[in-house]
């Protein structure tokens, strides 16, 4: 926030820009992740009325928010690449290529939308059995291996 905050004036006189705001599925309130969550919320949130301001004061300024979930290769993880969790060069090029889409905050890799849209459609108590049951295995799993 303090970054956007500082470089917004420059980004203007030299656009157009892009800004791209990592966020995470984790913002539907995965247990144990709550400061990591709510930072993303919070980023998300700032992503899409940076994005609406720009706009509104016609500066191509473009700012993107990126919902992100499981991605290997990366520092923290090191699982094999699947259909639902890509590594890290995927990702990036499936995030890149949301860039224009003409939204200020999009999932950026296609199978963590439908991962997070199922969530969304079953009833609220399956869906809540489920986020406890992946947040209890990735806790143990991360207690393994330390």
């Amino acid at each position: 926030m303090h970054l956007m905050n500082r470089l917004i004036p420059l980004l203007k006189r030299n656009s157009p820009v892009l800004i791209i705001n990592i966020g995470s599925l984790s913002a539907i309130g995965i247990p144990y992740l709550a400061p990591y969550s709510a930072s993303k919320v919070s980023l998300m949130g700032l992503s899409t009325v940076v994005a609406r301001e720009m706009h509104i004061e016609g500066h191509e300024v473009e700012v993107l928010g990126v919902r992100v979930g499981n991605v290997t290769d990366v520092s923290h993880s090191s699982a094999a690449a699947s259909f639902a969790i890509p590594r890290a060069e995927t990702m990036a090029k499936a995030a890149l290529s949301r860039v224009g889409c003409g939204r200020s905050n999009v999932i950026g890799y296609l199978p963590h939308a439908l991962q997070a849209y199922s969530l969304e459609w079953l009833p609220g108590w399956v869906a809540e059995r489920v986020i406890e049951k992946v947040a209890v295995a990735q806790r143990d799993e991360e207690r393994r291996q330390k």
